[in-house]
């Protein structure tokens, strides 16, 4: 009986072993791909967790290409339950923080190449992640990190850091350049906020909020800092409007130019918006070139 007892106790022993030994062993490679895959097999696509746990991992371009048609604003087919990438929240704020520190500097560069190469796969992909990007929280996101880029960028002692960080600025400069662009950028999001917010209050605070990014220097001065640490790279002079205090407030200008145009002559609020627009863009100091821009609204600014 003894030896019985000692027999089983032994196979026990063995038994906690090998399953400690199993949890202490690293996983690396294609092991540690393989433990999220079976890890999320039967996890919500559309979750956050299940988006952020994708994203963490640095997906290949498949990957991102699942993760970005879930997040992707103009995609009504597949939403997130719980989280819409526009509204500010938690959630979003941690999404669109991986979204800029992680698959910016992983995949932007090549969706952004634009060379012969380029598939419309790939147009696709960056359409879509300047989307995720295409509201108040969006751009307020790369102006923080904007931001904390420079300050690395400058406090800086060592070459490789400072150079990795020149290279993430070029890389966000280049976004904000293409995602500000388009004449009708200021409408899009104005309607995104009535269509989002059914609170009338937080429309207007999302508003003063996008204002104090777009029309009351954050960006223009962001921007403009940023482009002293950038160097000099291919597509340097495409983007640089957007740090140029003149050619920036031409653009502020044709888009309320595009958004009068636009909106419909009772709608009051809409109005009251525009006016505090115009007041915070008079701010900026560029009088005589916000006027040109409203009597030349199709001039060339870029």
């Amino acid at each position: 009986m003894d030896g019985l007892l000692t027999e089983v106790k032994t196979v026990t022993h063995d038994r906690d072993l090998s399953l400690s030994i199993a949890k202490e062993r690293p996983v690396h490679g294609i092991e540690r791909h393989e433990a999220i895959s079976k890890a999320d097999t039967d996890a919500d696509s559309t979750s956050a967790d299940y988006i952020l746990t994708v994203l963490k991992s640095k997906p290949d371009r498949a990957g991102l290409s699942d993760v970005l048609n879930v997040l992707d604003p103009s995609n009504k087919y597949v939403t997130p339950k719980v989280f819409d990438i526009r509204v500010p929240s938690p959630t979003t704020a941690q999404i669109l923080n991986v979204l800029g520190t992680i698959t910016v500097p992983d995949h932007w560069a090549s969706l952004n190449a634009r060379s012969k190469g380029s598939t419309s796969e790939d147009n696709k992909l960056r359409a879509a992640l300047l989307r995720c990007f295409s509201s108040v929280c969006g751009i307020s996101c790369l102006v923080t990190q904007l931001r904390s880029l420079i300050a690395t960028a400058r406090s800086s002692s060592q070459q490789g850091k400072a150079s990795g960080s020149q290279i993430q600025i070029r890389d966000l400069l280049t976004i904000l350049s293409a995602l500000l662009k388009p004449k009708d950028l200021i409408l899009r999001i104005y309607m995104d906020i009535e269509t989002l917010y059914s609170n009338a209050t937080q429309q207007q605070l999302a508003w003063r909020e996008f204002l104090s990014s777009i029309a009351a220097s954050k960006v223009l001065s962001a921007t403009a800092e940023a482009l002293t640490l950038a160097g000099d790279f291919d597509g340097l002079s495409t983007i640089l409007w957007i740090g140029d205090g003149a050619q920036y407030t031409s653009w502020l200008g044709t888009n309320i130019c595009h958004m009068v145009s636009k909106l419909d002559l009772d709608n009051q609020d809409a109005w009251k918006a525009v006016a505090s627009l115009t007041g915070r863009a008079l701010s900026l100091g560029y009088t005589g070139t916000l006027h040109s821009s409203y009597t030349n609204p199709n001039a060339n600014f870029l």
